[in-house]
């Protein structure tokens, strides 16, 4: 309760926390932490004791330096949560998610059958992920197990997200629709949209923001959908646009896929910033809390910064989609 009112006594008292003997107070501490400073200092809450010694020691001494003038991030929000973990789908013969820490060591991997294209990390560790082929979208633990299943969609998943109500929001593609299915695999709710959604993600508003390509030749849109599924906010003429994300402060963060190339755009839709090409189609990002960006492409996953520096190459050929928790 203080950390979401920003107060700065909570940083100590959580710091202190993270040495619990219960895993879950551990787990919980962290997450608080990571959320209302966006630093992380290489914490697992199941990591081995002498590892979690050597992250505690430098949380505290970062809280004793930097806490009483550094920026806090608060009022707390669900969608802040963070676990430290990135997940990468890679399609083709070979489809799979795997599972990375924030260090990018593989935390595990299991192969998806039918073309791994959709993917979200949950809050509580499992990952949903959307089957291209098979038209389904399944919820796995962290082993591959199945937990839940919906098959049989009207059009292949290109996006997946869980929505506090447990119905799952998805961008079905050759269907040209947006679709929240049910636990049962029917189609509680749905949009039209004139172009092949690819992306779709509730707001806070009760929107779903959406990126739609191939609207018009290779130009697609991205909008705001209401509840009646009406377009209420819209960037038109946007080269293949195959993601869509809001970002803190309004800014939307768009892929541009055949032109290699992430964009933000500001609230009356004129482009404010875009990294430089890079070499080929884009097929997803997701932005860090540091700033830097982690793409999905042929070529793999990769981190680049805000210059296009590459930071980081993984060996995750062809990658589809990104999701960072």
């Amino acid at each position: 309760m203080l950390a979401d009112a920003g107060r700065r006594e909570a940083l100590a008292a959580l710091a202190g926390l993270l040495e619990s003997n219960d895993a879950k107070v551990r787990a919980e501490a962290d997450g608080v932490l990571r959320a209302v400073t966006g630093q992380s200092f290489g914490y697992d809450p199941a990591g081995k004791p002498d590892d979690r010694a050597k992250a505690v020691a430098a949380w505290k001494a970062w809280v004793e330096k930097e806490g009483a003038k550094a920026e806090l991030i608060f009022p707390l929000a669900k969608a802040r949560t963070r676990l430290g973990r990135i997940a990468v789908t890679v399609f083709g013969s070979a489809s799979k998610v795997v599972i990375l820490d924030e260090r990018k060591a593989v935390v595990t991997q299991f192969a998806v059958p039918g073309g791994a294209w959709a993917v979200q990390l949950l809050d509580d560790g499992t990952v949903l992920v959307g089957s291209s082929d098979e038209k389904s979208i399944t919820e796995y633990d962290m082993s591959g197990k199945v937990l839940w299943q919906a098959k049989d969609l009207p059009g292949p998943p290109m996006s997946v997200r869980k929505l506090a109500s447990g119905r799952v929001l998805a961008a079905l593609a050759d269907a040209g629709t947006v679709a929240e299915i049910d636990r049962d695999g029917k189609v509680a709710w749905s949009a039209k949209l004139e172009g092949r959604p690819a992306s779709a993600e509730r707001l806070e508003s009760g929107n779903t923001l959406v990126a739609v390509h191939r609207a018009k030749g290779d130009q697609g849109y991205v909008g705001e959908l209401d509840k009646d599924g009406k377009i209420v906010w819209k960037i038109d003429d946007v080269p293949d646009p195959q993601r869509a994300t809001r970002l803190p402060g309004g800014k939307t963060f768009v892929v541009l896929t055949n032109a290699g190339q992430v964009a933000e755009y500001d609230a009356k839709g004129k482009q404010v910033w875009a990294s430089n090409a890079m070499g080929g189609p884009v097929f997803d990002a997701a932005v860090l809390r540091n700033g830097n960006i982690l793409v999905a492409d042929n070529n793999g996953l990769r981190e680049i910064d805000r210059k296009g520096k590459v930071l980081w190459n993984g060996p995750y050929s062809p990658a589809s989609r990104v999701s960072v928790k």
